[in-house]
């Protein structure tokens, strides 16, 4: 197991298809969740959207704090 909570694949490239369903990760200074059937959810506006799963990831997260004031 590597330092984030998937397996990093032989080209330490971390991609979309890597993950499993329902981590949170970074891409392209937007942070996503990733869902089922190829979508993830932006967390900056709570869209779904079609992610290439060939998309690098920049980043995993295992814990994600939300709030409004």
């Amino acid at each position: 197991m590597s330092k984030y909570s998937v397996n990093l694949p032989e080209s330490d490239v971390l991609r979309v298809k890597d993950l499993h369903q329902g981590t949170c990760y970074l891409k392209e200074y937007r942070l996503w969740i990733k869902q089922e059937c190829g979508y993830s959810l932006a967390l900056d506006n709570f869209v779904r959207y079609q992610v290439r799963p060939t998309e690098q990831v920049e980043r995993v997260y295992n814990e994600v704090k939300i709030s409004v004031k």
